[in-house]
């Protein structure tokens, strides 16, 4: 909208929409498993899972992926200190 005032042009403040996302991440870590009872019987199961769920803006989702990865390499290397990371 433009408002005209003594031959001057003034622009209406807009509102300016940021788009943004509703999203959902999930993690899991499958390994095979078996039973105690039945030990030669072995299937793949989720031995570790984490979940982000957010609103945001695109170019901010990846910082929660990173996130949500970083955190099961926490948790892996944590169960499993005897692994090498590289830097």
């Amino acid at each position: 909208m433009i408002i005209r005032i003594k031959h001057r042009k003034f622009l209406h403040p807009r509102v300016l929409f940021i788009l943004r996302y509703v999203y959902a991440i999930r993690l899991n870590f499958r390994q095979a498993v078996s039973l105690l009872r039945n030990p030669g019987t072995t299937i793949f199961s989720i031995t570790w899972q984490t979940e982000s769920v957010g609103m945001r803006r695109l170019v901010h989702m990846r910082e929660d992926f990173e996130n949500v990865v970083n955190g099961f390499i926490e948790a892996y290397l944590s169960e499993n200190p005897g692994i090498k990371t590289t830097e």
